[in-house]
């Protein structure tokens, strides 16, 4: 393995400061959402992230948590670190599963889980499921990155050099303008101009 392209920017940072990793690159960006079910009632819900996952804890509603060490679980335990709530409620449930199965339990459960948009997107017909409304929020941005590995042989860096090239070129940034439009009528990413 030469890279990763990866979505979490704080252990990203530290991989790169232990020596692991050489440089970052960021790339695209899409957003993390709030889901849950269609038959859940958000009428009384509130509209800012804090007050809904605070709401969440203190009414004990099931949260269903990724609990798989990937970018979306460091994302939202730091969301819980943020408000200064341990998630150990008694309807948090880890389920140590990727963000397909996660939504899937979500809705069988009528929970709340965090996704990125670009998968709840892709999948929100199908597990029957909806975006929890709330005010912007910039802690939500969710940053895709190439990051070289420590190490590596010469001609190796210059493949990874044109991959990031690429990425950055028009072609590369039209791609990824361009992914979802046509099956989902949105696209799922943004480029990091």
């Amino acid at each position: 393995m030469d890279l990763l392209f990866i979505h979490d920017p704080v252990r990203e940072k530290k991989f790169i400061e232990d020596g692991y990793g050489e440089v970052r690159h960021p790339i695209m960006y899409n957003h993390f959402v709030l889901v849950t079910s269609q038959d859940f009632n958000l009428e009384n819900f509130p509209k800012k992230l804090n007050d809904i996952l605070f709401k969440t804890q203190q009414e004990n509603i099931s949260f269903l948590s990724r609990g798989d060490r990937s970018g979306t679980h460091s994302k939202e335990l730091s969301l819980w670190k943020n408000l200064g709530i341990e998630p150990k409620f008694r309807n948090y449930k880890e389920v140590g599963q990727g963000m397909a199965k996660t939504l899937q339990i979500t809705a069988e459960m009528d929970g709340i889980t965090l996704s990125d948009n670009g998968t709840f997107y892709s999948l929100e017909k199908v597990f029957k499921l909806k975006e929890i409304p709330m005010e912007q929020d910039d802690s939500m941005k969710n940053i895709y990155s190439v990051v070289e590995l420590y190490g590596i042989e010469e001609d190796k860096k210059g493949e990874i050099k044109k991959i990031v090239e690429f990425l950055s070129s028009p072609e590369g940034k039209a791609m990824i303008e361009n992914y979802g439009k046509e099956k989902l009528g949105k696209a799922l990413f943004q480029n990091i101009d």
